[in-house]
Formats: C-alpha cells, structure tokens, sequence
C-alpha cells in the first residue's frame, strides 16, 4: 500500500496471482464535455489496457455497464462496474463520490476458470471512502477500529502475533491501537495481565508515573492506566529527546478477549490530561468476530 487516505494505493496479492488492486484520488481538473468522473475513468483505464493487451499479444475482451451491484450498494455514489478478459479476468468498480468528490477504481482478479463473483461483491459493497460521522474506520488482519478523521496513520507495525496502528493528531496527540497474541500464551507465566503490560510496555511507559485501576471493558477482563510526568529533575537527570520533551499524560485501556485468545491495547499521549481519546476509541475496537 502507497498514499494516504486522500490519494493512494492498495494490492493484495495470493501465493500465484494479484487479487485485488485498488486506486483511489481525488477529481481535479475539467472533465470532456458530457464526461462524468466515472465514464471518463474508465474509458483512459480500457484504452490503456488494451494497448498493454495488444502489446503483450493477448485478445482483450470488455463488457461496459455490466449490472454486477444492486441499486442503492453504494447510494452516495455514481458507479460503473465492467469486466473484462485476457490471459485472466478482472471484475472492476469504476466510482465517483458525490460526498468527498473522490475517484477511484477497484480491481478484483481471477484465473479464467474460477468465479470470484460473490468475493467482488462483497469487496465492493463495503467501499468507504471518506469518514462517516467524524470517524474513519481503519481495519488490518482483523484488527478494526473506528478513529476520529483528524488523525492521521503515521506507522503500521505487523506480525503474526503483534499488530499496531499508530496515528498523529496535528503533532500535538499521539494515539496506538494494538492487538497482541495468542493472549493464552502470553499471560501462561504471568500473574496478571498488567504484569505483562509493564515489562511488555517498558519503553513507552518510562516517562511516566503509572496508575492502574482494574475494571471491565468492553464486557472482557482489563484496566485503565493513567500515567502523569515524572518530575522535570528526573527528566533532566535522565537527557533523552524523548524525555526532555515537553509534559504530556498517557491514558490507556487494556483487555484480554477470550472468544479471539487475544490482548488489546488503546493508548494515547496527549498534552490535555483529560483527554478521552483513548476510552472513546477503545470502545469501538472490534475484538471478536460475532460483534
């Protein structure tokens, strides 16, 4: 994945073939007279596959305005889904959205003998491209959650066992969401969930003076933690970039899923003590699959 959420792109792929492909902007610019955003998008998009098609000695066949969504899949947005054939099969979603005014194009794959039909419907009706209530849902290998619009994604950390999302708020709000397991393994040798939370959060939690208050979130075992500065003479007796920093306060929520054998950790640094960014977020983390 390259971009952002204003202008990017986005491909996965299996262990043989591209799957899904994925490219997203916003419109600029005049459209030919009697174009729409969505007609123009694909006419440059067929041109161009089919001079690649020609040069690479492969027949191309395109079938236009294919009826492949039910009316109103994706109501505030003008749409034309078309597919097309060469050495493989593409199902495509040519859109323009009337709310963010964005373009884009998404691209399922197949090899000619499967039928992905019901996989590129399902894709493609779940398209969002702008935020929906002052929120934009970012989701990755399971991990979903819903953040406020005006962060943005600054760094992606995944493993197997480890996943982390880590968003900016004008410089000023730091805010992570992690989803960490198998949590029956990793709490075997310890006590209590925040006897692993310390030692596990060592480096993100030095610069501050801990409190922990056990309690319920989201229906699973967990705690708050609220973490003040440490005194500016520590601070000082301790010179790191990240210690000299001016006073900020970190809030948590941290809680163990029994139904995804998984640990789940919010945690935002913030100059505003009061801040509930981190509850607000933590209570609209998806931690199992029935939610």
């Amino acid at each position: 994945m390259t971009g952002d959420a204003g202008t990017g792109y986005l491909r996965l792929d299996d262990l043989e073939v591209v799957r899904v492909e994925v490219e997203w902007r916003p419109l600029k610019g005049r459209l030919p007279s009697g174009a729409s955003g969505v007609s123009h998008i694909v006419d440059k998009y067929v041109d161009r596959l089919g001079a690649k098609a020609k040069k690479a000695g492969h027949t191309l066949h395109v079938e236009r305005n294919v009826r492949f969504l039910e009316d109103g899949a994706l109501p505030d947005k003008d749409i034309e889904t078309f597919t097309w054939d060469a050495d493989y099969r593409a199902i495509n979603l040519a859109w323009q959205c009337k709310t963010c005014n964005r373009i884009g194009l998404v691209r399922v794959f197949s090899k000619l003998n499967e039928d992905v039909s019901d996989a590129a419907r399902r894709l493609m009706r779940s398209l969002r491209d702008h935020a929906e209530e002052g929120k934009q849902v970012w989701a990755v290998y399971g991990l979903i959650c819903n953040i406020p619009e005006d962060f943005r994604l600054e760094e992606q950390f995944l493993r197997s066992g480890h996943i982390r999302l880590s968003f900016k708020r004008r410089k000023k709000e730091e805010l992570h969401v992690e989803r960490i397991g198998p949590a029956s393994l990793i709490l075997k040798e310890a006590e209590r969930l925040q006897g692993w939370f310390e030692p596990f959060f060592k480096k993100a939690l030095k610069d501050y003076v801990c409190v922990y208050t056990d309690g319920d979130i989201r229906g699973h075992r967990g705690f708050r933690v609220e973490g003040s500065p440490r005194s500016l003479l520590w601070r000082i007796l301790k010179p790191t970039l990240s210690r000299m920093r001016r006073s900020v306060y970190l809030k948590g929520c941290v809680w163990v899923c029994k139904e995804s054998n998984r640990i789940f950790v919010v945690r935002a640094v913030s100059k505003d003590r009061n801040s509930t960014v981190a509850e607000a977020v933590a209570a609209e983390v998806v931690c199992h699959n029935n939610e």
